[in-house]
């Protein structure tokens, strides 16, 4: 994986906060001068740029320009795609590419920019390999109707993580992209209960998942400001009885909390 990469550089990580301030493991500041290498999110499943130019050519290049840290963007589906779209790659510019999966292109672009000395911040940013904007599917974490549920959306980041455990340079993990409504004509503001069949995926329930004392509720509504009725109990992970969530906060917090229990099996903090 990490072959040429400079261990000195390497060892900086895992990152820490201190206040406002970034922080390696020596202590000093970090600075994140960010930038988003589109594409694994997109419809040919792999970042933008190897159909014309080296892999390693495109690494040193982020390199050269000051940058510290690479948005990764990915999506669900590219995960688990076998081969990659012809024509999405060179394969005379990128001949260590060939025969490998959209997930193990991945790979090979994180190892390039480790050792190019840049860092990686990981991006869910579609479920399903396609331009996201607007109103439309990718809006959500999940896909109704589809083996896109929130479970398995844990677990392609669980998997991701543990997949790349030993990259230290993998820094950071931003759980979705821009979450919003899939569909202005249903009322699919998040976060609240839903209680029509079909409407959401089923939240999963592991381990790490601790029932709430009461669904989280928008600041912004005067009800849930003023109720004082108890909701139902949930039979695990805090959901009430008979209702789909569409609350990305607790979604969220589900999928970090899988996380951190992942990299502390792994003995990591």
């Amino acid at each position: 994986g990490g072959g040429g990469l400079d261990e000195q550089w390497a060892s900086q990580f895992p990152l820490r906060t201190r206040g406002r301030y970034i922080l390696n493991q020596r202590g000093k500041r970090f600075k994140l001068f960010g930038i988003n290498w589109y594409g694994a999110s997109d419809g040919k499943h792999v970042v933008g740029g190897l159909n014309v130019r080296p892999l390693k050519s495109l690494c040193e290049a982020v390199a050269f320009m000051g940058f510290t840290v690479v948005r990764l963007p990915w999506s669900n589906e590219m995960l688990h795609t076998p081969k990659v779209p012809q024509g999405a790659i060179d394969y005379e510019e990128n001949p260590e590419l060939e025969g490998k999966s959209p997930l193990e292109v991945l790979d090979a672009v994180v190892d390039g920019l480790g050792r190019a000395k840049v860092a990686v911040i990981l991006n869910n940013h579609t479920t399903v390999g396609q331009w996201s904007g607007g109103v439309e599917p990718n809006g959500l974490w999940f896909l109704n109707g589809t083996r896109y549920t929130e479970v398995a959306w844990v677990a392609d980041w669980v998997a991701l993580a543990e997949r790349y455990r030993g990259r230290s340079w993998v820094v950071g993990y931003d759980l979705r992209n821009e979450v919003r409504p899939t569909d202005m004509l249903r009322a699919s503001n998040w976060p609240f209960w839903r209680s029509s069949p079909g409407e959401a995926a089923t939240p999963p329930t592991t381990s790490t998942d601790k029932p709430a004392d009461k669904p989280a509720t928008p600041r912004s509504s005067r009800k849930a400001r003023g109720a004082k009725k108890e909701q139902p109990k949930a039979q695990g992970g805090g959901e009430p009885e008979g209702k789909a969530c569409f609350d990305w906060a607790r979604a969220s917090g589900r999928c970090a909390r899988a996380l951190v229990a992942s990299q502390s099996e792994a003995g990591q903090s």
